[in-house]
């Protein structure tokens, strides 16, 4: 079975392995996902609250999801009680997986986790983990996420030669520095639309394509932008494509 490991930016997990605890987590402070102060979603349904972001970069059928409840001896009373779990294909529509509850974190070095839930082969590109309520503390926060994979084939995303449906996109130059060129071939109807989200999700430019004719160029500017990994969203219909973007530093 394959496993991906994820962490939120300035985590730093540690996987400890033993004979009898394969699976134990540490309770070092710096072994974990914590969140004083709440922000904007990237669902836009769950407005302003603590959440934790996950882009695998391609779509994935799942299985099992365990987590390790904040594990620091200090801090148990801030590690999740009750939390929300939606995922996303495109990263704009997002479903309900369910509201899912932990238990305390013992904040021993032989702590093994919880199996939340088992996804059953669903497919995701995104998640959000979205704590909900906590043991009291003055934060809210977890030690670490493992996503397990079923043994199925993987739908990938990102691949510059997968197309989907009736939509046939190119990206160039990528990396770039100041703009890329879409160059889309559709058969698809209705509107074609762009979105380009960041590392959070969150939407930073956004636009249609030209409306005339089955192949379509143009060119999108985004020296406005720092650098940085985003990602390309195409919709037309109920078709979508996506592609990584990497932008270079001027």
């Amino acid at each position: 079975m394959k496993i991906i490991y994820l962490s939120m930016l300035l985590s730093l997990p540690i996987f400890l392995h033993g004979q009898c605890y394969p699976d134990r987590h540490n309770t070092s402070w710096t072994a974990g996902w914590v969140s004083c102060e709440t922000a904007k979603s990237p669902n836009e349904n769950r407005g302003q609250s603590h959440w934790a972001y996950y882009d695998f970069g391609s779509v994935y059928s799942l299985a099992e999801l365990k987590i390790w409840n904040l594990n620091i001896p200090q801090e148990r009373a801030s590690g999740m009680r009750t939390f929300e779990i939606d995922y996303s294909l495109d990263g704009q529509f997002w479903m309900h997986l369910g509201s899912f509850e932990m238990d305390q974190a013992p904040g021993t070095s032989i702590y093994e986790g919880e199996t939340v839930v088992d996804w059953k082969g669903t497919q995701t590109r995104y998640v959000i983990i979205t704590p909900t309520d906590n043991y009291g503390g003055p934060c809210v926060g977890f030690s670490e996420v493992r996503f397990n994979l079923t043994d199925q084939q993987t739908v990938a995303t990102s691949n510059d030669d997968t197309n989907n449906d009736c939509l046939n996109l190119r990206v160039y130059p990528n990396p770039y520095t100041t703009h890329f060129t879409l160059d889309l071939r559709s058969d698809c109807e209705g509107t074609a639309r762009y979105r380009v989200t960041n590392v959070l999700g969150q939407t930073v430019l956004s636009g249609q394509m030209p409306a005339a004719g089955s192949a379509r160029q143009m060119e999108v500017r985004t020296d406005h932008l720092p650098a940085g990994n985003y990602a390309l969203h195409i919709t037309q219909g109920s078709s979508s494509l996506s592609r990584k973007l990497i932008q270079l530093g001027k």
